[in-house]
């Protein structure tokens, strides 16, 4: 998998858990302060990223994963890449 398809799929996550465009979701854009997603809109976001890309995410990386990049960059430490 390439990191511009881990990107595709965070993207697209969490443009679908936030109801909303994914061309809205920017890299630098914060979860909660810029795509208004509360902390149960969070939660789905992450069993669908574990789901998506056959993963655990824990709790304590959750409270530092703040905005898209920082999700894509997490995923593509964890994840082969192409």
């Amino acid at each position: 998998m390439s990191k511009q398809e881990i990107s595709d799929i965070v993207t697209q996550t969490i443009a679908q858990a936030a109801a909303m465009d994914p061309a809205e979701v920017k890299a630098d854009s914060d979860l909660i302060a810029d795509l208004n997603m509360d902390s149960l809109a969070v939660f789905e976001l992450v069993v669908d990223l574990e789901t998506a890309f056959d993963l655990q995410i824990s709790d304590e990386d959750v409270e530092t994963l703040h905005t898209p990049m920082q999700i894509i960059n997490y995923i593509a430490a964890r994840v082969k890449l192409d």
